[in-house]
């Protein structure tokens, strides 16, 4: 049995959880019982957070803001979300309506639920709402769950198992996703097909395709933003009886290589086929490293920590890649305003502490002592040149990893060429 992650929860608004369940579907619409000032901050905050490049309008679930004004805090707003519900029905003729309630709506005390209800059985869908009000309870992570948990709980039945098909629960998605790309190379090798990304991704027809999938797949458990997919990942699990396979994300070289044997051996795949897509992955890194060695060979670099990312991250990507470039990582440092015993558990966490700790003046003088520069949290006080690590969004296969390997050879090609005019200038 898959076991629930009781890791710190992720804390935010409900309403972006409540948006980001179906986020890329126009088989939805959402509500948000709240003022327009919230919806718009929802909308262009999670915009930045699902993918700066996406047109909102185009590609993902609409929006409609209810807009509660003054007055109705004063006398409630359930008439509003009543016109609202009947107006989208109308206009939009979606499959399911879902609401998202702002604080104010709590605040006044609109009894969400049953208004839902009710509005429901004359507009002949299902309308999902849930038991949280904006910041008040329940945050970014009970609004997500508790859209995913009525999605199963009404559309997803345990079905025969649909030969090689796969779905996948977390927050990876199709649009310029190296973890997505990686996933799906490997299992179309196998032969096996991908029926949606659940919650978020997945078209109505696909949801109710879940209980017929081999197995499921968790993805993208590199921070705690995925807590909330571990929970639906073993509610789908109790209602179609099917395996979720939950193994270390495939950043990396390494973890690569230990997600393909693991995934394989849960697919029920041969060892032999298994052990010839690992050996074919393992001939592109060895390939990609030495392409990039005759560029980095002898190189030194330091990592410098802006400051303390917010988020749980692992590192060991970044330390395996560097070592099979042949870049020496001779020190680490640390912005002054981080306290020592913080530095302390960072290194220790990030199996770091066998290095240097350098000062900050050594970083404004790197060029002393380092080629390059590796930076965490990188803002406008950082050096032009400095390299950011990708913790946020890490590299998946040998896509990801050239991408950033290629971030290192752009800031060594500009050295070249900048000693090149330096020697033409004298």
């Amino acid at each position: 049995m898959l076991k629930e992650n009781k890791k710190n929860e992720c804390y935010g608004c409900s309403m972006t959880g409540v948006r980001r369940a179906v986020a890329f579907t126009k088989e939805a619409v959402v509500i948000f019982h709240s003022p327009q000032s919230c919806s718009q901050v929802i909308r262009e905050k999670d915009s930045n957070t699902i993918r700066q490049s996406i047109s909102l309008s185009e590609n993902t679930v609409p929006v409609i803001a209810t807009n509660i004004s003054s007055e109705d805090v004063i006398f409630g707003a359930h008439k509003k979300l009543e016109e609202c519900l009947k107006y989208v029905a109308q206009i939009y003729a979606p499959e399911y309506i879902v609401v998202g309630n702002s604080c104010v709506a709590g605040i006044i005390g609109d009894d969400v639920t049953n208004i839902a209800k009710k509005v429901s059985k004359e507009i002949g869908l299902p309308v999902f709402t849930v038991p949280c009000f904006g910041f008040m309870n329940g945050g970014y992570e009970e609004g997500l769950l508790s859209v995913a948990r009525q999605l199963i709980e009404y559309y997803v039945r345990p079905l025969p198992e649909k030969f090689k098909e796969v779905t996948l629960i977390g927050i990876v998605d199709k649009n310029r996703n190296y973890e997505y790309l990686f996933i799906k190379e490997i299992l179309n090798e196998w032969g096996f097909k991908i029926n949606c990304i659940f919650p978020g991704e997945a078209k109505l027809g696909e949801i109710k395709r879940i209980g017929s999938s081999s197995a499921c797949i968790l993805c993208s458990k590199y921070n705690m933003v995925n807590n909330p997919y571990q929970k639906i990942a073993a509610i789908i699990e109790e209602k179609i009886k099917r395996p979720i396979l939950n193994v270390a994300d495939p950043i990396g070289y390494e973890k690569a290589l230990i997600w393909i044997k693991e995934i394989g051996a849960g697919l029920k795949l041969e060892e032999k086929i298994i052990a010839r897509t690992k050996e074919a992955l393992n001939e592109k890194f060895i390939m990609l490293f030495e392409d990039y060695r005759k560029y980095f060979s002898n190189k030194r670099a330091i990592i410098y920590v802006r400051k303390l990312p917010e988020l749980t991250i692992d590192l060991t990507w970044f330390l395996e890649i560097i070592d099979n470039t042949g870049i020496e990582v001779i020190g680490i440092s640390f912005a002054e305003n981080i306290s020592v015993s913080a530095i302390e558990g960072f290194t220790a966490a990030q199996n770091l502490s066998k290095l240097t700790i350098l000062t900050e003046t050594d970083y404004n003088n790197f060029e002393d002592i380092s080629d390059y520069v590796f930076t965490l949290r990188m803002d406008s006080q950082c050096k032009k040149d400095d390299i950011p690590i990708p913790y946020v969004s890490p590299p998946f296969g040998i896509r990801g990893i050239g991408e950033f390997l290629d971030k290192i050879l752009k800031v060594e090609m500009k050295k070249r060429h900048r000693g090149r005019n330096e020697k033409l200038l004298f």
